[in-house]
């Protein structure tokens, strides 16, 4: 885990200056804002394996404050947020997530 936590700086990622460039993968990233998003939260899960909760919860705030508001977030981010705040004692909180990304459990 302490090596991937090294390889998933989101620094990492070079911007793409060339529009003709396709991804190798229809699956890959299409974007260097995507590709950042990604890594961010794959670095998210890594802290959060290791015990970092705190760290691997600030890092899928970056992730959610990144996203644009036309793109609704992912539902693995959810439940990872959701699993970490519930880790942490902050059940308030999960419940908020699970009243802002669930509406049809809102009655």
């Amino acid at each position: 885990v302490g090596q991937a936590v090294e390889m998933l700086s989101p620094e990492s990622v070079a911007d793409i200056v060339d529009p003709g460039i396709r991804p190798l993968r229809p699956w890959f990233p299409q974007s260097t804002h995507t590709a950042r998003a990604v890594l961010q939260y794959n670095l998210a899960v890594a802290l959060a394996l290791r015990g970092e909760l705190d760290k691997a919860g600030d890092m899928l705030k970056q992730v959610w404050k990144s996203k644009s508001p036309t793109c609704d977030v992912p539902i693995h981010v959810i439940a990872l947020a959701l699993y970490i705040e519930l880790l942490l004692g902050h059940t308030d909180i999960a419940r908020n997530i699970i009243k802002q990304n669930c509406p049809q459990l809102q009655r």
